[in-house]
């Protein structure tokens, strides 16, 4: 029985998520890739998915399959249809509801009479029928309906292959063939045509202090005489100046009395709108709305990659293995920079054997090894979402979450000190990390002598190696570079470019000491041979 797009079963979606936004977030930026890549997520009520890494592999590969699926164009223009029309059905139904409950503190039972006793605004009846609510039960429901009608008329042309939508599309087929939904369509057709029928006029006072509603008499349609008189001083196609309206121009109070005087004409019309708002007022789907509200998760992230493959950017999808032979992969790059330039960013590549584990990164200031650490991080969480990873290709281990220790800027009112600080904050790291969490330290210890800060990074080390997870380090003391077995060392290097510029790569390889200065001094005229050359003339 299908659940949800996002889960296999009602059991893996059931487990406890994360309700808040991990702290990894800020100094991964992939807060600024949730806000600037995708923009609306807050509006969904996605966030706990985005703030839970998931090591279920069944539940990984659930989520691989149905986003690589949704590649294909035609397969996502039919399920973008559901998506846009049902994103926001539960929140109008249940706001109704909540409106009713709030107006009349009504009962389940006695719910229904919402429509017929609540007066409106500015009426003195209190008898006044909410015709206007009722209109929009109707569309919203009638809209539903067509939507998935034509949905499952279109299943067997698509041949689900993911086992998520496979599962969603046999869902809608049970029920569309549903008494119950056969019988709200068949009614909610009929009556949107009754009311596309009805033709009527209106006349206002022209003080605006009485409105009536006239039978439909037949007359000259003015804009089409116009149109046809200026027809032939028309000169090619003009500039279209309507203004488009972010919301419906929609006035409660007034429309609501035309169609209360519409309903003395209609009778019959308007008696079967009430009597539908009352019968499927409650209708819904969980595991239909559940999908057009989850499909965003998929959709809002191939939305964002594709417009980075344009720039020549690539995405992967990950192997996560429990223990892989070698952890690695091929042209990774920072996607919080790739969002904000996009154009010329710098790829990266990094790999690890057993029993290598740590990466030790040097290398000048300014070098891209900050950027270089996040995209370590950024990749393995994105893969323990189940979404691609900014790569060409990559085999990485279950992530249960990515741990970082940035710097932070020194508190005033904080009376602890840079250094105590420092441990606090690597302390609560450790006692939080598994086997399977994810290190991120950037510049620890800065604040302390070098040597004190070899020694402290020593037994920090000697932790994350007794943690067993995957890490890297990016450090100004270059001796940690050979710590042993478990590091590996990588060295930001900077190749020449025309003009003299540089575009720095994080290689495998030792610490590069003061070559990088020298070659600096040396394109400056600054070298030892450029001074004394200078000094002695």
């Amino acid at each position: 029985m299908f659940y949800s797009v996002l889960f296999p079963s009602e059991e893996s979606a059931a487990r406890p998520r994360r309700k808040t936004m991990p702290e990894a977030f800020t100094d991964l930026q992939l807060d600024v890739v949730m806000k600037r890549g995708l923009q609306d997520y807050q509006e969904l009520g996605l966030e706990d998915i985005y703030y839970t890494p998931v090591t279920d592999p069944e539940v990984i590969q659930y989520r691989q399959e149905v986003l690589r699926e949704l590649e294909d164009p035609a397969v996502r223009e039919a399920l973008s249809q559901i998506v846009e029309r049902f994103g926001s059905l539960r929140e109008f139904m249940d706001g109704l509801r909540q409106k009713m409950a709030g107006a009349m503190k009504l009962s389940d039972s006695s719910r229904r009479n919402y429509f017929y006793k609540i007066p409106i605004p500015g009426v003195t009846s209190s008898k006044t029928r909410n015709w206007m609510d009722m209109a929009r039960v109707l569309e919203r429901l009638g809209e539903f309906t067509e939507t998935l009608a034509d949905f499952a008329g279109s299943v067997e042309r698509l041949r689900f292959r993911s086992a998520g939508l496979r599962g969603f599309a046999e869902h809608v087929l049970r029920f569309c063939k549903s008494e119950r939904f056969l019988e709200m369509d068949a009614e909610a057709r009929r009556l949107r045509a009754a009311f596309g029928g009805i033709r009527y006029c209106l006349w206002f006072k022209s003080d605006n202090s009485a409105v009536k509603v006239l039978p439909f008499e037949e007359q000259e349609d003015y804009a089409a005489g116009v149109e046809a008189l200026f027809s032939r001083f028309r000169q090619g196609e003009t500039r279209d100046f309507r203004k488009h309206l972010e919301e419906e121009p929609v006035s409660e109070k007034l429309e609501n009395e035309i169609l209360q005087l519409l309903s003395r004409r209609y009778p019959r019309e308007f008696g079967d709108l009430e009597a539908f708002s009352e019968k499927y007022l409650d209708f819904d789907d969980d595991a239909i709305l559940r999908f057009a509200r989850e499909a965003r998760f998929y959709l809002g992230w191939l939305e964002m990659t594709e417009k980075l493959k344009e720039e020549g950017l690539h995405f992967c999808y990950p192997a996560l293995e429990e223990k892989p032979k070698e952890t690695f992969a091929r042209d990774c790059f920072d996607l919080a920079l790739a969002l904000r330039q996009n154009r010329g960013v710098v790829t990266n590549s990094f790999s690890l054997a057993p029993p290598e584990q740590i990466l030790i990164v040097t290398g000048p200031n300014q070098g891209g090894k900050s950027t270089f650490a996040r995209s370590f991080g950024q990749v393995h969480y994105l893969a323990s979402l189940g979404l691609t990873v900014p790569g060409t290709a990559a085999v990485l281990p279950f992530c249960d979450g990515v741990l970082t220790h940035f710097e932070r800027e020194e508190k005033l009112k904080d009376l602890n000190g840079k250094l105590r600080d420092d441990l606090m904050r690597l302390k609560k790291l450790m006692d939080a990390a598994t086997p399977q969490s994810v290190f991120v330290v950037n510049e620890i210890f800065a604040s302390t002598t070098a040597w004190d800060a070899q020694v402290l990074c020593g037994h920090m080390l000697e932790a994350m190696i007794q943690k067993g997870g995957n890490a890297v380090l990016v450090t100004f003391l270059e001796e940690l570079a050979d710590f042993g077995p478990q590091t590996v060392s990588m060295a930001a290097e900077a190749p020449e470019q025309e003009g003299g510029s540089a575009s720095y790569r994080i290689l495998r390889k030792k610490p590069g000491g003061l070559s990088y200065a020298m070659r600096l001094a040396e394109r400056h005229a600054l070298g030892y041979e450029d001074v004394k050359r200078r000094v002695g003339g």
